[in-house]
């Protein structure tokens, strides 16, 4: 998963590895630095499944369906329902999830039950809850009776599969 300016990656059975930029703890190493040229393992004893990166923030979807996201917290974009930066991966209240993405300070987690729940910077309306609400720090439901199977994020925007196989897409335009 690529962000802006760093990278993680899941390596054997779903460790943690992350380097580029981390000026605001986006490896989740519980560090900041400017620059780290080698794959780094986060040692936080969870294995990943599923991975994604925002501009300077990253989730990720452990074996055991729990979203982690660490980084930069300006927009709620880690959905911890606080701002501020997290160098650890912390645990998003209230949700599970099969697959996730990040946009520029936004993510969304699709669940076991088809629904889609998002977070973060909302001034486009990318996060699909109908509120005008400029940031939503808590998960928020896509308000839809659509049952997804996969979704992708842009910079300011969201995309999802249907599983009737349709596109949809909301955020900027």
């Amino acid at each position: 998963a690529a962000g802006a300016q760093h990278t993680c990656a899941t390596r054997g059975a779903g460790e943690l590895y992350c380097w580029g930029d981390n000026r605001y703890g986006q490896w989740g190493a519980g560090t900041r630095s400017y620059q780290q040229p080698d794959p780094l393992r986060v040692a936080v004893g969870r294995l990943y499944q599923d991975l994604s990166a925002g501009t300077r923030h990253s989730c990720a979807v452990a074996a055991d369906g729990v979203v982690d996201c660490w980084g930069r917290n300006d927009s709620g974009q880690l959905g911890l329902g606080i701002f501020g930066e997290q160098h650890r991966p912390t645990p998003v209240s209230g949700i599970s999830g099969v697959e996730l993405d990040s946009g520029y300070h936004h993510s969304c987690a699709l669940d076991s039950e088809g629904r889609i729940r998002c977070w973060g910077y909302n001034e486009q309306g990318q996060l699909g809850d109908a509120t005008a609400a400029l940031a939503q720090p808590r998960p928020s439901d896509v308000v839809t009776t659509v049952r997804w199977t996969s979704i992708g994020l842009g910079t300011n925007h969201s995309c999802a599969i249907s599983e009737g196989g349709g596109l949809y897409c909301w955020g900027d335009n």
